[in-house]
């Protein structure tokens, strides 16, 4: 029996069924954004040739439920779970799907069912342990991931996410010793060289925090995110933005887990954008044309959609642009850097807003330039910064998480050098980080 792999409807090449298989999932484990294009044809050529192919159809599912097509994966998934009921590999990838979907009591389910089957998975124990986390139960987070490193002592993304958990809940010492390990293990692994500088960053230890970015830098010249995160550590240039570069490559890393962090998090930026602009229009009128500029995986648009005559988004990152495409509710999506689009578009909107995407960027003029000149006469600019102090010295600073927090006689002088009549501006609560609340200002602004 062979699977025959079609390409617009005309046979490519037909092999046999377990190669087939083979070369799909190396496609899969590969990641990235061409994964479920290259993988696709294979699995669906196996499942013609074999529909009861169990292996092949759990797999096939969930690389749909990567690709952000979760009704179709479910069917997949489903149809496999009896046949592979003994396999804990496959309640492992189906508590990774519910974590994902943020259904973390049924991913616990998921992964006892896999544990259960064999307790000696540090996979299992490393995932469950994230659900733990998730679910802010870090004592028993804290024993999973040291179960699974009984298990395999050089396992580096226990070891990296055990390392993460210890420093955001103040155990920072003994975060540091598992980073330590981590990179010494997988010195190719970026994350673990990131936690460890914002480890010894919230030490106090600048000069090692600053050593890791050097050392990563040498590692990998052509990493953005090392470059950028170094500009915040004492007698270091802050550049008056981030690069394009650093924030395509960070967004694009987690566009599929995005939501679900931001959820952790107690994220509401685009809460209270959409109170704002509700506040500063009257009740019985449209937003006219709104442009959400960066608009991310799309979280603005529910909360816009039903006042809003046409809804744009632009952003820098594919990756979440294909999650906003997912979500729907937008009428045109942008791949563009933001400040350039509005340049591009004068007098085309009616409303422009911005959540939680000006934290990249330390100088605002530029933007605030061609945000008013993009809007129509009486239009609305609403956007959050993260806020520093009042009393602070500077107008804007580069913070050791990469990114920027604004003084609020900086952003108000600077709304009215480029002509905006400054409405309201109120400080909230943003999202918690580290289980402290991350501090912003709440703009909103018009043009005359």
């Amino acid at each position: 029996m062979a699977a025959e792999i079609e390409k617009d409807g005309k046979l490519v090449i037909r092999l046999p069924i377990e190669q087939a298989l083979e070369i799909a999932v190396a496609v899969h484990q590969a990641g990235g954004n061409g994964a479920c294009e290259g993988a696709e044809p294979y699995y669906k050529a196996v499942l013609a040739a074999d529909p009861a192919h169990a292996r092949a159809r759990h797999l096939y599912g969930v690389l749909l439920h990567k690709a952000g097509r979760k009704k179709e994966a479910m069917t997949h998934i489903r149809k496999a779970v009896a046949p592979l009921s003994g396999q804990p590999w496959m309640w492992n990838n189906l508590g990774l799907v519910h974590r994902e979907s943020g259904d973390l009591a049924e991913a616990e389910t998921c992964f006892h069912k896999a544990l259960a089957l064999n307790e000696n998975y540090p996979e299992g124990w490393n995932n469950l342990a994230v659900a733990y986390r998730w679910m802010k139960r870090i004592d028993e987070s804290i024993a999973c991931y040291e179960r699974a490193l009984r298990i395999r002592p050089d396992y580096g993304e226990a070891l990296t996410n055990l390392g993460n958990l210890l420093v955001r809940n103040d155990r920072i010492q003994e975060g540091l010793d598992y980073l330590s390990r981590a990179i010494v293990l997988r010195p190719a692994n970026s994350q673990p060289r990131a936690l460890l500088a914002i480890a010894y960053a919230r030490l106090g230890r600048l000069e090692e925090a600053a050593k890791v970015y050097r050392d990563w830098i040498a590692a990998e010249p052509n990493n953005p995110t090392p470059v950028h995160l170094l500009a915040a550590c004492p007698g270091e240039v802050a550049p008056e933005r981030a690069a394009d570069a650093y924030v395509a490559r960070s967004f694009d890393a987690f566009a599929d887990t995005f939501d679900a962090k931001l959820a952790r998090l107690d994220y509401c930026a685009p809460e209270l954008v959409a109170k704002a602009l509700a506040q500063a229009t009257p009740a019985d009128r449209s937003y006219g044309v709104v442009l959400d500029a960066g608009c991310g995986t799309g979280l603005c648009a529910p909360l816009l959609r039903k006042r809003a005559d046409r809804l744009i988004g632009v952003d820098l990152s594919g990756g979440m642009l294909a999650k906003a495409k997912e979500r729907g509710g937008y009428d045109e999506l942008h791949e563009a850097e933001l400040t350039a689009f509005l340049a591009a578009n004068p007098s085309a909107y009616d409303v422009a807003i911005s959540a939680d995407t000006l934290c990249y960027f330390g100088v605002l003029t530029d933007f605030a330039r061609a945000a008013f000149d993009s809007l129509r006469p009486g239009g609305l600019l609403v956007f959050t910064v993260e806020a520093l102090p009042d009393d602070s010295a500077d107008p804007h600073r580069l913070q050791s998480h990469g990114r920027y927090a604004h003084r609020r006689s900086y952003v108000e002088d600077m709304l009215v050098a480029a002509g905006f009549v400054v409405e309201d501006m109120v400080r909230d609560r943003l999202r918690t980080e580290s289980a402290k609340p991350v501090s912003g200002w709440i703009v909103t602004a018009r043009r005359p």
